[in-house]
């Protein structure tokens, strides 16, 4: 039966892969589409190919915790077509994922958590959302645990190395890996002082830089303040983010309707589900937490793992995830980020009771079917271009968004693939012209 789950997975996921990187002209992910836009404008800007570009745009002069994926992107460009670079770099996330899930699945001899970490992390909201740098921050932080955890003593030439990409990758999971870290060296009693202090100065790098960003980015986040929620708000909007985190994800097309549209009973379905898989997944928390109080935790560890820097981590997430807002410190779902963190950490690292694992593994299993025929109905579609609204127009965002679901008959765990689909489309020609860009947080600047 393992063997077949196993199998499975990695059905599912070539064949995703398949959809998205061979059939698709370019990768429909929401946000991606604008990082491969921005990739080429890295490369661009950084051989000096286009004057009309240098005009507009122009390269920052200090490091940003979110410019991996236009960077490689960017540097892919100069050997292939901007299209193609995409499709690489998505491969290479996709492969990265696969080889990760199945070294992690030898080790505990469990395919289901391979299902869960694939329906989760590879294809969970972030990857729909087009968020390619924070998947591969995960990416990144799951191999780091992987091979601290392999029983080996902790390299400093190692932390060093993944202190480094993963402040390129996100700022979010680089603060989560910098306080494992910190809290792993804290609390050896087994070395000596000065090895410690040695450790933690392998972070310095990586903090220095994350200052300087944030030194010069204080003044705008600073401006942006979240809109205050009452009680009934706060845990309506915290009960959705956490059920996003379910298998099935509602596809919005090209002209606003959901693809669910004509098929409402699956809609339903997948709304149910989602809930259901967030309930499991609290019910597999206060599992733990009680493992906790009676001294047992360690027995749900799937390896060696020190337990009170993972306890820590795994709380400083979670209490994010619960006091941030809608829009904190100018990111949308700040929350959202420190969860999914917790929840790779919590598939990775510790074993779920059989009967919540089975029941999480069937729905994630089910929602996979239909996500791969979805990927398929929409690789199949004619690309059409939305009128993009630009974020820098805040009303005409508003409105734009308003329009959207004026069209369809589901409001809940949308993903609108096609909003960006102008990028892509702009990539394929010849010689692609110059387009507004909306995410700021980026590598690039207006000038």
């Amino acid at each position: 039966m393992h063997k077949f789950i196993a199998i499975f997975t990695l059905a599912l996921t070539l064949g995703l892969a398949a959809c998205l990187v061979v059939i698709q002209p370019f990768p429909l992910l929401h946000d991606f589409l604008e990082w491969m836009y921005q990739g080429w404008l890295f490369n661009q800007l950084s051989t000096g190919t286009d004057e009309a570009i240098a005009v507009q745009y122009a390269l920052v002069n200090y490091p940003v915790p979110n410019s991996l994926s236009q960077v490689a992107m960017g540097l892919l460009n100069t050997l292939v077509s901007p299209a193609l670079a995409g499709k690489i770099w998505l491969g290479v996330y996709l492969g990265l994922a696969t080889t990760l899930w199945v070294v992690a699945q030898r080790r505990s001899g469990d395919a289901l958590q391979q299902l869960l970490l694939t329906s989760m992390i590879t294809f969970g909201p972030g990857f729909w959302n087009g968020y390619i740098n924070f998947q591969f921050a995960l990416l990144l932080f799951a191999l780091y645990l992987l091979i601290d955890t392999s029983g080996r003593q902790r390299s400093l030439w190692l932390t060093l190395l993944f202190s480094i990409l993963l402040f390129f990758s996100h700022a979010t999971v680089f603060l989560v890996f910098a306080l494992y870290c910190v809290a792993s060296i804290l609390l050896d009693r087994s070395s000596v002082f000065s090895r410690r202090a040695i450790q933690l100065s392998c972070l310095i790098p990586s903090a220095l830089l994350f200052g300087w960003y944030s030194i010069v980015l204080l003044s705008s986040y600073a401006a942006q303040n979240d809109t205050s929620m009452g009680l009934s708000k706060w845990v309506q909007y915290k009960a959705y983010t956490l059920a996003k985190q379910g298998p099935f994800h509602n596809f919005i097309q090209h002209n606003g309707k959901s693809l669910l549209d004509q098929v409402d009973l699956l809609y339903k379905a997948g709304f149910v589900a989602n809930f259901a898989f967030a309930g499991l997944l609290v019910l597999w928390l206060l599992v733990l937490s009680w493992s906790l109080l009676r001294g047992r935790l360690a027995e749900s560890l799937r390896s060696a793992v020190p337990v009170w820097p993972l306890l820590i981590t795994l709380a400083a997430c979670f209490v994010i995830y619960l006091v941030s807002g809608s829009n904190t410190l100018g990111v949308v779902n700040l929350g959202e980020r420190f969860l999914i963190v917790a929840l790779m950490m919590l598939l990775l690292l510790f074993k779920c009771p059989a009967l919540l694992q089975r029941a999480l593994s069937v729905i994630a299993g089910l929602f996979m079917l239909y996500l791969l025929g979805a990927t398929i109905v929409l690789s199949g579609g004619k690309l059409q271009q939305y009128t993009v609204a630009r974020s820098s127009d805040t009303a005409e965002l508003s409105q734009y968004v308003d329009e959207i679901y004026a069209n369809s008959r589901h409001q809940f765990f949308n993903h609108r693939l096609f909003i960006y689909a102008d990028r892509g489309l702009e990539l394929l020609k010849p010689e692609p012209g110059v387009l507004p860009i909306d995410l700021t947080t980026s590598v690039i600047q207006l000038k």
